[in-house]
């Protein structure tokens, strides 16, 4: 099951972000830390050159980090630690899509000046099928 999503530029600069259990509830949670975090995890490898990061295990949920194509855009997706990993890689990729159509002709200034409700909908009606299709 999908526990949360955030989708950022690479200079943390925040697009989308959802938590839909009670992961987000937590007192110790603090997606800027969250976010900080995930940064530090992407740039590791080139750093000390080692193979990226493909899941994260935290708590009772899986992170699932990605890069996109489009704005070299990143995006977590948490799912619970009994989810089949394929679900996120299905969503990245329809992420993927729709951020193409979203954003082709933004570049990583212009998109930060842009109201994102269109693609937030898009997104938050895909993220509700997909939670929907695991009942």
């Amino acid at each position: 099951m999908i526990e949360y999503i955030i989708i950022y530029l690479p200079d943390g600069y925040q697009i989308y972000s959802k938590c839909f259990t009670g992961f987000c509830k937590d007192p110790q949670f603090n997606e800027e830390y969250l976010i900080g975090f995930v940064r530090a995890l992407d740039t590791l490898p080139s750093i000390i050159g080692t193979q990226a990061v493909n899941t994260i295990d935290l708590g009772n949920m899986r992170l699932m980090p990605y890069k996109l194509e489009i704005l070299d855009l990143c995006v977590v997706i948490g799912i619970s630690e009994e989810s089949d990993i394929q679900s996120a890689h299905d969503l990245s990729k329809t992420i993927q899509t729709l951020a193409k159509e979203q954003f082709s002709k933004e570049t990583s200034e212009s998109i930060k000046t842009k109201d994102f409700t269109t693609f937030k909908i898009k997104l938050y009606q895909l993220i509700i099928a997909e939670i929907f299709s695991e009942i």
